[in-house]
């Protein structure tokens, strides 16, 4: 399976929850970003046109969420991921625990562009934080992706090329699954 098609998902991820997730003042969670970890910055350009160059890219932020969920550290890092037409989105992961002491990964994601005619609508649309949270990650063999009906799984403690594997998160709550 090709990287570009892995990767469409999370755009069009982006875009859906970015419509249907409410955003209110009580849902903002203030961190205090000097007591996190910083990963790196991906700027996906070429998404849609070079699947390895992507694939290079990401793998780092990818070894770096593995870490940080394994050592149960804090930590953060932001992707920028463009439409076809050139749209960027951003999102930031966060390794966190949640207010009772739970391991999460919180991921928030911002459009640049609005589907409404409404100017209105799309204030409020563009201000919109949308938010999801993860409460389990495994890895699988690369080549594989979260909807292959049995992905090879990595052990915890097995050290692999961040190129070699795929990290599957997953909400309890929500029953969303993503993979990076």
């Amino acid at each position: 399976m090709s990287v570009r098609y892995r990767l469409h998902p999370s755009v069009a991820f982006l875009v859906l929850i970015s419509i249907f997730v409410p955003n209110s003042g009580s849902q903002i969670r203030h961190r205090n970003l000097n007591d996190y970890k910083q990963g790196p910055s991906l700027d996906l350009k070429d998404e849609h046109l070079d699947a390895e160059k992507t694939e290079q890219q990401i793998a780092p932020a990818r070894q770096f969420l593995w870490e940080l969920w394994k050592s149960r550290t804090k930590g953060f890092f932001r992707r920028t991921s463009y439409s076809k037409e050139g749209a960027p989105g951003w999102c930031t992961f966060f390794v966190e625990p949640d207010l009772a002491g739970k391991w999460q990964i919180v991921l928030e994601c911002k459009a640049s562009t609005c589907p409404f005619v409404s100017k209105r609508q799309c204030r409020d649309y563009l201000r919109t934080v949308a938010r999801e949270t993860y409460d389990s990650v495994e890895r699988i063999k690369a080549g594989y992706s979260v909807y292959s009906p049995s992905p090879p799984k990595i052990l915890d403690n097995e050290n692999r090329s961040p190129l070699e594997y795929l990290l599957i998160i997953r909400s309890s709550a929500s029953g969303h699954t993503g993979q990076l």
